[in-house]
Parts: C-alpha cells; sequence; structure tokens
C-alpha cells in the first residue's frame, strides 16, 4: 500500500478515493456473469469473464491518474520494480510447482498428472513435454538475464553513490 500510495505517485484523498472506486468497478465487471448476461441479451458482445488482479488494478488506475497528473509525476523506477515483480512472481511459482511435483511423483511414488512422452512425433513436430521444456528454460534464461541486470544496475548505483562520498 505504501509503495503504491506515496512512492509510486503522491495520491490525494480525492484520487485515492478514485482509484479505490476504479478498482471496484473493473473487478465487478470482469466478474459479474450476470452484467455479461446482459450485454448479450440487449445485442452487445459478452464481457469476458477473466481472473483480474485487484493489486494490478490499483497499479493500472495510479498510472491513469499519473498520465492525467503528467507523466513525470510517476516514478519510474518504482513502477519498474512492480513490473519485475509481476514478471518474476509466477515464473518463480511455475518453476517451484514443477520441483515440488517433481519431488512429490519420485519421493512418495504419487502420480500427479498425466505423464506426456518426451519424443518428437512421427510427423517431426514438438509435443507437449518438449514445448514445456523448452519454455521452462527459455523462461529461465530470460529471468537470469533480468536478474543480472537488476544486479548490474543496482551496482552501478551504488559506485556511483560511493564516488559522491569519497
Amino acid at each position: 500500500m505504501q509503495t503504491v500510495g506515496a512512492n509510486l505517485l503522491e495520491l490525494t484523498s480525492e484520487a485515492a478515493f478514485v482509484v479505490v472506486l476504479s478498482q471496484a468497478l473493473v473487478l465487478f465487471i470482469f466478474s459479474s456473469s450476470s452484467l455479461s448476461g446482459l450485454m448479450v441479451r440487449i445485442g452487445l458482445p459478452a464481457i469476458p469473464l477473466v481472473p483480474v488482479s485487484s493489486t494490478q488494478v490499483v497499479v493500472g488506475a495510479v498510472i491513469g491518474i499519473g498520465l492525467y497528473k503528467g507523466v513525470r509525476n510517476i516514478n519510474m523506477k518504482v513502477l519498474g520494480s512492480i513490473a519485475s515483480g509481476w514478471i518474476t512472481t509466477p515464473v518463480a511459482a511455475g518453476l517451484l510447482s514443477f520441483i515440488l511435483l517433481f519431488f512429490v511423483k519420485n519421493l512418495f511414488g504419487i502420480d500427479v498428472g498425466h505423464s506426456v512422452s518426451p519424443s518428437v512425433g512421427i510427423t517431426g513436430e514438438l509435443n507437449v513435454a518438449q514445448i514445456i521444456k523448452y519454455s521452462i528454460i527459455i523462461l529461465l534464461v530470460i529471468t537470469a538475464i533480468y536478474l543480472v541486470y537488476l544486479l548490474l544496475a543496482e551496482k552501478k548505483k551504488t559506485d556511483s553513490l560511493n564516488k559522491k562520498y569519497y
């Protein structure tokens, strides 16, 4: 709350009210099957019922207020760290669940799903297991590159601060 409400953009109480109202409306619109059904009955396209993260809605609303006030008011560094969390969190959760399911299957002998043959099909196309394997490898490489970038940026920042004081 502190990061979004004060560090990302300084919010007045009125702006915070707009953020909360926007969050409520967006969550209602994208989770209301009755509203989607009403749209279809009156001849409009159905609203897609999708899982919506309330945190992402709040950050989007704060960014909208920042755009209204002027882009320079948005703390891009904080926005970048929030976005990196949105990228690394699902990747980390996926990897952790993969590792845990691997141990559950191999240590305890519990079948945790359907096994897929890791071979290439007759037509030479990749099967699902290989696609998943390569996707995980690509995500790991991208995450590793991004983490190295973050570490180097932090080191550069620390080095420049140290040079100021010496």
